[in-house]
C-alpha cells in the first residue's frame, strides 16, 4: 500500500466540517483507521463531494488487505467499498467505469446485493433497461426486502417500459417494505396511476410523498398541478395548489423557481 496521505485526508475532513457546519466523524487526535476512512467517504457522498469520496474508498480498499481478518471477510469488505465507489462514479456520470467496479465487487462477493443494485442503476443510465431490471432482480433474489431495487424496477417499468400495471406491483412492495416511507416509490406509483387515467389515486400518492418530506418532494405536487390544469381543466385549483406550495416551502428550495414559473405560465394561459 502506498503511504497514506494524511494531509489530503485532513483537507477532506475540513471540507465536511464546513459543509456540515461543524459535524465530522473524524477527530484529529485519532489515527484514521479503516472505519474512519469509510465513514468519511460516506459523509463526502452525503455532501456531494464525490471525488473526495472516491479517494477515501480507494484508500479503504487498499487498507482492507492489511486488516487482521480472514480472507473471505476481506473480500466482502472490499466488495462493499467498491460498491460504494461505483455509486459515486454513476452520480458523476462515469457510467462505464462504475459498471467495471460493480463487476469487480460482484466477483469478490457474489452476494453483494448493493453491487447488483448499483450495476442496475448504471445500466439504466446508458439505456440498457432490461439488463438493469435483471441486475435489480438479482439484488432482490439475494435480499428480498431490499426496497431500493423494488422501487428501481418499478420506476423503469413506468418511465421506460411503459408497463404501468406491473410497475405498481413492484412499487407497492417498496412502499410496504419501507413501512410507507419510501417517497420515491409513492411518486413513481402516482406516475403509473396517472398514465392509467386513475388521477384521484395518483393525487393521493403524490400528496403522501409531499406530506412525508415537503421540501424534497415538491415535484410530486408539480405533477398534481399539471394534471389539474391540463388533464382536468381545473385552472383555479391548480393555481391555488401552486400558491400553497410556495407558502409551504423555503425560498431556497431548488423547486421554488419552477413552482413560480409554472404558476405564471398557467396564470397567463388563455
Amino acid at each position: 500500500m502506498e503511504t497514506f496521505n494524511i494531509n489530503r485526508f485532513l483537507q477532506i475532513t475540513e471540507k465536511i466540517r464546513i459543509k456540515s457546519k461543524g459535524s465530522t466523524s473524524y477527530q484529529n487526535d485519532e489515527e484514521p483507521d479503516w472505519g474512519a476512512i469509510m465513514q468519511t467517504g460516506r459523509q463526502c457522498r452525503i455532501y456531494g463531494l464525490y471525488s473526495d469520496a472516491i479517494w477515501c474508498y480507494d484508500q479503504a480498499a487498499d487498507l482492507t488487505d492489511y486488516l487482521n481478518i480472514p480472507y473471505e471477510g476481506k473480500n466482502k469488505l472490499k466488495s462493499s467499498v467498491l460498491s460504494a465507489k461505483a455509486m459515486c462514479l454513476s452520480t458523476m456520470g462515469n457510467t462505464n467505469e462504475a459498471l467495471i467496479v460493480c463487476e469487480t465487487a460482484i466477483q469478490l462477493d457474489p452476494d453483494n446485493y448493493e453491487a447488483y443494485c448499483n450495476k442496475g442503476i448504471a445500466l439504466r443510465d446508458i439505456g440498457k433497461f432490461k439488463e438493469s431490471i435483471i441486475a435489480h432482480e438479482k439484488a432482490i433474489k439475494i435480499k428480498p426486502d431490499f426496497q431500493n431495487s423494488w422501487n428501481a424496477i418499478g420506476q423503469i417499468l413506468v418511465d421506460n417500459e411503459k408497463d404501468y400495471e406491473k410497475a405498481i406491483i413492484y412499487l407497492e412492495k417498496a412502499i410496504e417494505l419501507s413501512e410507507g416511507q419510501d417517497t420515491h416509490a409513492w411518486i413513481n406509483k402516482g406516475n403509473a396511476l396517472s398514465y392509467l387515467g386513475k388521477l384521484e389515486e395518483a393525487f393521493l400518492c403524490w400528496e403522501t410523498a409531499y406530506e412525508i418530506e415537503p421540501e424534497r418532494n415538491v415535484h410530486a405536487m408539480l405533477n398534481k398541478a399539471i394534471w389539474l390544469f391540463k388533464g382536468m381543466n381545473q385552472k383555479n385549483e391548480s393555481l391555488n395548489l401552486l400558491n400553497q406550495i410556495r407558502e409551504d416551502i423555503s425560498i431556497d428550495n431548488p423547486y421554488y423557481r419552477e413552482v413560480t414559473q409554472l404558476y405564471n405560465k398557467i396564470l397567463n394561459d388563455n
